[in-house]
């Protein structure tokens, strides 16, 4: 489509120096050349696609002459282009036609409009959410930043299809591992609640903060509870890690630490808390040492001399093991033992999901 501009021209096509006609056939961007009498001679692969034209009906037409921002196809449909052009001479430096190249920015003007409506919208119901506040409900914070939230990505489902987009948008949300609202994240904030606990450093670390140097620095001998809501893997997941691990934040980490709390690390700590929970997949699962036994986890938390420590069996399931850790936490608050609160959760999830992949997976060690 290409090797033909020369004769069509009457120039050497200097501008498709070695290697750029595979670009212009391969690449997402809109390539077109008209000659001075405004007729294609040139139209790439990608144009032809989105046009909805055949190669037949552009080439040698005045179709595309004048390339306007706003293009539209055989169907009707417009789309959103910014275009560059150049113009084209010959060996005499005399003008025989113009090069265009011109990206499709149809995607990031609607997401940027449709941005600009939910930040109107978010606007709006928290001015409504002030003004209200005392006097129809008595929501805080949290509640105001969920609101926030809700307002600005309740189109976010439009990106996919507009046919059901609220259920597109319900997925993208509930599956998208927003920062402040993962399930981890939900699950250590509706903790801290029940425990009375604010939910901010140092006590409670979420995001970028739930690194290794800042759990170094809270002192967990002090804590009499401690639970990580995380992932948890075993050796040889991890290039240079041949040992099982508790995945920390992997940013803003000081000095040795890499963000990875691994088995022989948590050997090395000096703990005094009643209880360690790990709430991720497989970590009660080991490996067997001659003359030892199985070594994982819930012994190494042992041995660094914390009394009992809640381990997972295998791969978690997120939203009943959130529902799990909340019913446990609520029944140690009502002041059941340990293996009393693990029991009585235990049936509670088993009546919701009777599989028990999702009951089953938590057991405790060491003292009820």
């Amino acid at each position: 489509m290409v090797n033909n501009l020369d004769e069509k021209l009457g120039i050497d096509f200097k501008v498709l120096e070695k290697g750029l006609t595979d670009i212009l056939e391969n690449v997402d961007l809109l390539a077109i050349a008209h000659n001075l009498e405004g007729k294609v001679v040139y139209i790439n692969p990608y144009f032809l696609r989105l046009s909805g034209y055949d190669n037949d009906e552009i080439l040698g037409s005045n179709l595309y002459s004048s390339l306007e921002p706003k293009l539209q196809t055989k169907s009707g449909a417009v789309v959103e282009v910014y275009w560059s052009s150049t113009s084209l001479k010959n060996d005499e430096e005399n003008s025989v036609g113009l090069f265009s190249v011109g990206i499709d920015v149809t995607v990031r003007n609607t997401i940027q409009r449709l941005l600009e409506q939910s930040e109107r919208t978010a606007a709006f119901a928290l001015n409504f959410f002030d003004q209200t506040q005392g006097i129809l409900h008595n929501w805080g914070t949290d509640e105001r930043q969920l609101l926030w939230a809700a307002a600005i990505l309740h189109n976010c489902g439009l990106y996919v299809s507009h046919s059901a987009h609220h259920k597109h948008s319900y997925y993208l949300i509930r599956n998208g591992e927003l920062l402040g609202y993962t399930e981890t994240e939900i699950e250590v904030k509706e903790i801290a609640k029940t425990m009375g606990v604010a939910d901010k450093p140092p006590d409670v670390l979420l995001s970028v903060m739930a690194n290794e140097t800042e759990m170094r620095k809270t002192g967990l001998e002090k804590y009499k509870y401690i639970h990580f809501a995380t992932h948890a893997s075993l050796p040889g997941m991890i290039q240079g890690i041949n040992e099982p691990f508790i995945l920390l934040g992997q940013v803003e980490n000081e000095s040795k630490d890499d963000g990875f709390l691994t088995l022989s690390e948590v050997l090395d700590l000096r703990l005094n808390a009643d209880m360690v929970v790990l709430s991720a997949c497989v970590t009660g699962v080991g490996k067997e040492v001659e003359g030892e036994g199985v070594a994982n986890f819930a012994r190494a938390f042992q041995h660094a001399g914390v009394k009992s420590v809640v381990v997972s069996l295998w791969e978690v399931a997120s939203d009943p093991a959130v529902e799990y850790m909340e019913k446990f936490y609520e029944y140690l608050k009502a002041g059941k033992s340990r293996s009393e609160a693990m029991r009585l959760a235990r049936n509670e999830i088993k009546a919701k999901y009777p599989n028990p992949f999702y009951w089953a997976v938590f057991i405790l060690h060491g003292e009820g």
